[in-house]
């Protein structure tokens, strides 16, 4: 799949909507990444409170397949693209 987000890209980011209905399969959002950066990654799936995240252009993508599930505290915002 190709990347959705591109670097240099405007998105705007939001957390009201996961006070109220928390994070859903398919939704982007920010995490930290081991180095420190902010990155999107897409969630594809949940397990108790943990997210398994990926990146969509998963051919070039660390992601949870290399450092694991992350925490629910560990996401920051949900992503919209402008």
């Amino acid at each position: 799949m190709a990347p959705n987000f591109k670097n240099g890209q405007y998105v705007i980011t939001e957390k009201f909507s996961q006070l109220l209905f928390g994070f859903q399969i398919g939704d982007a959002v920010i995490i930290k990444s081991a180095g420190g950066r902010k990155i999107i990654k897409r969630i594809t799936a949940q397990i108790g409170y943990n997210y398994f995240v990926e990146g969509d252009n998963r051919g070039h993508s660390t992601d949870s397949r290399h450092f694991g599930p992350i925490d629910k505290k560990d996401i920051f915002d949900k992503v919209f693209c402008l």
